[in-house]
């Protein structure tokens, strides 16, 4: 299970000097391009929220599942690579979902310890520092250590994801269904 939290930045100048002198190593650098599709009578049906996404991130193209556990910012999560994300959408959209909202960020991927640290730049949302972890035992202690090991303690704490925000923001119909 991914768990993860979001630090919102004004830029990401200081942040990166205090993860890279922390040990963080820089492994990419992309912009993704992420389109969301949902179903209200798939999620109603399985009494559970839901969304689906296709990202094109680079030459590369993943399908994605991330379900809600029932804790904010804790995920079950499914990806697979893809070779066509346009037939991946055509797909979801002729399988009875609807493209709920569209994302774009630039992303700086960076891994410390057993951690991944995303430096998002979101269009119409702004900047965040993103930590996540895969599913262990005091999850919300290891995040939280993190962010003092990080020396990020400053910046302010959120749980909700991207989509989330951005479908509040825009006071998307999916809004009070998508539970990320």
């Amino acid at each position: 299970m991914e768990q993860e939290i979001r630090l919102i930045v004004n830029d990401f100048k200081d942040v990166k000097n205090r993860i890279v002198s922390a040990g963080a190593v820089l492994e990419s650098s992309k912009t993704q391009y992420d389109t969301y599709y949902g179903s209200i009578r798939a999620m109603r049906a399985l009494g559970k929220s839901f969304i689906l996404r296709v990202r094109k991130s680079g030459s590369s193209n993943f399908l994605t599942f991330k379900g809600a556990t029932g804790k904010e910012g804790y995920y079950e999560e499914y990806e697979t690579r893809i070779a066509n994300g346009k037939s991946a959408a055509k797909i979801i959209e002729r399988s009875g979902f609807e493209k709920i909202i569209f994302v774009k960020k630039h992303r700086e991927l960076y891994r410390y310890k057993n951690s991944t640290i995303n430096l998002d730049s979101v269009d119409e949302l702004g900047n965040f520092v993103e930590i996540e972890i895969i599913s262990e035992k005091n999850a919300d202690k290891r995040l939280n250590s993190i962010i003092k090991e990080l020396r990020l303690e400053e910046y302010k704490s959120i749980r909700k994801g991207y989509v989330s925000l951005l479908l509040e923001k825009n006071g998307s119909k999916y809004h009070k269904y998508i539970k990320e």
